[in-house]
């Protein structure tokens, strides 16, 4: 499937692997985005009895709680396709954002998941969704110049909210999420800011010495619950983070793709991300089905097939020495 179905373009959006990612899901009754960004791999994936989206971006977690609520979206959506585009609307979105907007907690006041928007909550959502479609590489950081027209938006926007309907949102450092979800048959997905990449993120509480103590904590919640409770985790393929999981005995896969902030300058440059993993990722790919990328090139058109998923599948006859 190409294209994103996230409703808001955002920095390390995951549309690209996806199907890779979703070859490793293994089966689970509970699902938690832990650095949910736009949140592309929860509208791509099958549903589960039960979802949560969390991130520490306040104004991220603000815009998908106002999308949430059937009766915020005309609202929202008069506000949204009113202005025209420009550096000027730019900048005051940006001036606004960058106050950050307080966010009551689902878990402890429940009620939170069915009132409708203030009018402040939706200008600040209508202001994010602006700025991350017209600022370069959708980092909400300088404006791009070329011309968008929201209006185009809407039918993803709709789609989208009949998709968060029933998911809890969260804003919470990720730690505090997974201790809250963490339990066996749950499944956590996991995109921190990658190495080297930690200043990219506004409104982020990831720093540079984080990377450890995200792989010690994953590591706790992985001995805590035997192994039942699965995780993936991405990063760029980066030696100081391949030593981190190999230390805790994590399994690691690694996907190329093109680099897409290169190719205007460098065409076909590849960029490799490291999927890694407190099970045996391969196996898990095995048992769901799904060839991987590298493993569909050598085969021939009569050894596979499309499901209704749209994903690669093989018949079970064929030798599982690929």
């Amino acid at each position: 499937m190409s294209g994103n179905l996230s409703p808001i373009p955002w920095t390390g959006n995951k549309a690209c692997i996806f199907y890779t990612l979703n070859a490793f899901m293994p089966p689970h009754k509970t699902y938690l985005e832990a650095c949910c960004g736009s949140a592309e791999v929860f509208f791509r994936k099958q549903k589960a009895e039960k979802e949560i989206l969390n991130d520490f971006n306040s104004n991220l977690i603000n815009f998908l709680k106002v999308l949430r609520n059937n009766k915020n979206l005309e609202r929202f959506f008069g506000k949204l396709c009113l202005p025209f585009n420009s550096e000027e609307l730019f900048r005051i979105n940006r001036t606004l954002l960058q106050t950050e907007i307080n966010i009551t907690d689902e878990i402890t006041k429940t009620s939170e998941r069915l009132r409708e928007a203030t009018e402040q909550e939706i200008n600040y959502a209508v202001a994010l969704l602006q700025n991350q479609v017209m600022s370069f590489s959708s980092t909400g950081q300088s404006y791009g110049i070329a011309p968008r027209d929201m209006r185009t938006r809407i039918d993803r926007l709709r789609v989208a909210n009949m998709r968060l309907c029933e998911a809890i949102i969260l804003n919470r450092d990720y730690k505090d999420a997974i201790d809250y979800v963490a339990a066996p048959n749950t499944f956590i997905f996991l995109d921190p800011p990658y190495r080297g990449t930690e200043d990219y993120y506004e409104n982020s509480s990831f720093d540079k010495n984080e990377h450890d103590k995200l792989f010690e904590f994953m590591h706790t919640i992985d001995t805590k619950f035997n192994g039942k409770c699965k995780f993936l985790i991405t990063y760029n393929n980066d030696p100081y983070i391949r030593a981190l999981a190999d230390n805790y005995g994590f399994d690691m896969y690694v996907q190329k793709r093109l680099h897409n902030m290169r190719q205007s300058k460098k065409a076909g440059d590849m960029f490799e991300e490291l999927i890694i993993g407190n099970y045996d990722l391969l196996q898990q790919a095995e048992y769901n089905e799904i060839l991987l990328p590298d493993q569909v090139q050598q085969l021939s058109l009569f050894d596979v097939r499309e499901n209704e998923q749209g994903e690669i599948v093989y018949d079970k006859n064929i030798s599982k020495d690929i």
